[in-house]
């Protein structure tokens, strides 16, 4: 974990990046059951849905100190992975958007089965 994930207030997953906690998640399941399952801990979370953009299949969520963008992409029709935009409005964040992004994942691998 680098520094500046723990002082940053916008954090982004992807497939090659240098911290394994921010590194896009697999998961079997189709769309529809993938995106609900994503729906539900957000809001277990405390995030409300704010709007879906169903071309880029990008669901956003918000409360008043972060705002979430999840993005599923579709593999295949049973592999589809999920990435996050994290931005969150804090002066000094001591690494709540990793801690966010980290429970996000946990409650998703509870719900869905992971692909490695």
């Amino acid at each position: 974990m680098a520094i500046s994930d723990f002082f940053s207030n916008d954090l982004e997953t992807s497939n090659k990046h240098k911290n394994p906690k921010l590194v896009t998640r697999h998961y079997r399941g189709d769309y529809l059951k993938v995106k609900n399952e994503v729906m539900f801990a957000c809001s277990k979370l405390g995030l409300e849905f704010r709007e879906e953009i169903e071309e880029y299949h990008e669901l956003r969520f918000d409360n008043r100190k972060q705002e979430m963008i999840i993005e599923i992409f579709s593999n295949s029709y049973f592999d589809q992975s999920i990435d996050i935009k994290l931005n969150t409005r804090y002066l000094i964040p001591f690494g709540r958007g990793l801690k966010l992004i980290e429970s996000f994942y946990a409650l998703l691998d509870k719900a869905l089965t992971k692909l490695d």
